[in-house]
């Protein structure tokens, strides 16, 4: 004796009952997780085999994988030559939930070899300490959820640190020409080339970087 489904089960939906063998292919949607059964009635009644499988679907209605949306408007500031601030405007993610940012920086003019620097959690600000004066810094953010899917890049933002302060003077000497006179000459630090030593027998060579103190003579 033959039997088949004549039905979906309770809470269900019937989408297919084949003949002649009247097997059934029925769904259900819910929205919160839980411990669920399914049924159908079956004339005459008998004996059957049943398979239930979980499907979960995709948010936002557009299927595939949901992914953090890039962070808008990251933009940077050089308040020292040490220091770079940056900021940027939060990502979203539909159905799902930001969990950190994720910081990546290359150093140089032009540069496109990224690396990444820092993750931080929530906040949409980040400071970065170590940096160098007079170097161009470009950097992009990037959101990751609480799955660790990852989303687009940000846009890059370009930051410029000021030059760092002149350096000290090296190879001082004084030299009495008197009893009220003392000169002084040092080693001076130019911007692009190697340091020169400005000295009398150097003046030909390079600017001579000297002073002279001539003290006044005490009345009596």
């Amino acid at each position: 004796m033959q039997t088949g489904t004549t039905a979906a089960g309770s809470g269900f939906t019937s989408r297919v009952i084949t003949v002649p063998d009247g097997d059934i292919l029925e769904d259900r949607i819910v929205t919160t997780s839980g411990s669920y059964s399914a049924s159908a009635p079956v004339s005459p009644s008998a004996p059957w085999i049943m398979q239930m499988v979980t499907f979960k679907g995709a948010s936002g209605g557009g299927g595939g994988t949901v992914t953090p949306t890039a962070p808008s408007n990251l933009t940077g500031t050089a308040p020292s030559s040490t220091q770079i601030n940056l900021s940027w405007g939060a990502a979203t993610e539909s159905g799902g939930t930001i969990a950190q940012y994720v910081i990546e920086r290359c150093g140089g003019a032009g540069c496109s070899n990224f690396a990444q620097v820092a993750v931080t959690a929530t906040q949409t600000t980040y400071t970065d300490d170590f940096v160098s004066a007079g170097i161009t810094y470009s950097y992009r953010v990037r959101a990751v959820d609480s799955s660790s899917v990852s989303g687009p890049y940000s846009n890059t933002a370009t930051v410029a640190t000021p030059p760092g302060p002149p350096t000290a003077p090296t190879n001082l000497v004084a030299t009495a020409a008197g009893s009220a006179q003392i000169n002084l000459t040092w080693a001076r630090q130019p911007r692009t080339a190697a340091p020169s030593v400005n000295t009398a027998s150097s003046a030909a060579r390079a600017r001579t970087a000297a002073a002279t103190h001539r003290s006044r003579p005490q009345p009596a």
